[in-house]
């Protein structure tokens, strides 16, 4: 047994999960599993060489909701980390992986922290399962390409990282993500990278930094739409704008009010007040989101602006206004 800790989304059969497990020996394992996977789990532990010493599960409600697909694969992580696992002694496997909401909540979870991930295939099947793979070593580690499936689950837990306003997040898993995919859609996930690096300089108060992130994220957007105008077009019973266009409409007008605020030669009260109310728009978002946090914080720095801009009003001490 080493010090290690694996951590498995069970799903697939047991006789795969059991060579991977017996590969590793690991102290801990957590199970990323849903209700039906119960029967599996009873096969695997009489396949299993050598029991690990911690055992943990975590069920998923419904495996078809990507973010409770996501939710339950972070506390997984977080079950490792408590048991004293770190990075170098994780190992998040997706050999059990069926269900493609399963697999990009748990990469989702897994990639930005920098986790190990893990495949193994049996060779008989060689060829075939819901992404290709290639052999290393007796590995079988997922390919550049995924499959479309887990191309659009993984832009939609961006999307909700984006609308949560976890933007670093929603950054890394879009630059994880455009290596792996063909164009045009390349130049989409670019687009929204560069869209989401900027709202994650305006969050770091890079006002300029973000205008510019953001007007080239759109730009290529714009170019997208030029190329591929049917993603942009509703279907038969939809409204008449998409949701790319509500998004791009939307993107544009915080670009110009982030033009407003960093045009040079404006009145200093202007300039205050619009810092004010980008501040408290930020934190009035953070707590529909429930970020109390991070709404507390922009609370505060606008109240600090408050302060300063008030001190920075009041007569200098020994003035005749002062005495008067």
């Amino acid at each position: 047994m080493t010090h290690l800790a694996l951590v498995i989304i069970l799903g697939k059969s047991a006789e795969t999960l059991a060579r991977v497990i017996n590969k590793f020996r690991p102290e801990m394992i957590c199970y990323l599993m849903y209700d039906e996977g119960l029967p599996i789990m009873h096969e695997l532990l009489c396949l299993i060489a050598e029991r690990p010493a911690i055992d943990r599960k975590v069920v998923v409600t419904d495996y078809q909701d990507l973010l409770a697909c996501y939710e339950a694969a972070e506390r997984c992580l977080e079950a490792t980390r408590k048991e004293g696992f770190g990075l170098k002694n994780t190992v998040v496997d997706l050999s059990g992986g069926v269900v493609p909401s399963m697999i990009a909540g748990m990469v989702a979870a897994g990639a930005p922290w920098g986790y190990r991930f893990h495949v193994l295939k049996d060779p008989s099947k060689w060829g075939s399962g819901p992404y290709p793979l290639y052999r290393r070593e007796e590995d079988a580690y997922l390919h550049q390409k995924y499959n479309r499936q887990i191309f659009f689950a993984e832009l939609k837990l961006a999307a909700l990282l984006f609308n949560r306003a976890q933007f670093t997040g929603a950054r890394l898993l879009l630059e994880d993500l455009f290596p792996r995919v063909e164009a045009p859609e390349q130049f989409f996930v670019k687009a929204l990278a560069a869209i989401a690096r900027g709202y994650e300089a305006w969050d770091f108060f890079a006002y300029a930094r973000a205008r510019e992130e953001m007007a080239k994220g759109v730009a290529a957007l714009d170019w997208y739409h030029a190329i591929q105008p049917e993603r942009w077009q509703p279907g038969e019973g939809e409204e008449a704008t998409t949701v790319l266009t509500v998004f791009a409409r939307g993107v544009k007008e915080n670009i110009k009010f982030l033009s407003t605020l960093t045009t040079e030669g404006q009145s200093e009260d202007r300039s205050f007040r619009l810092r004010v109310i980008d501040l408290l728009a930020h934190a009035e978002h953070r707590l529909a989101v429930g970020a109390y946090a991070d709404a507390l914080t922009r609370l505060y720095r606008a109240t600090g602006l408050v302060i300063r801009q008030g001190r920075s009003k009041e007569p200098p001490a020994g003035s005749e206004e002062d005495r008067g």
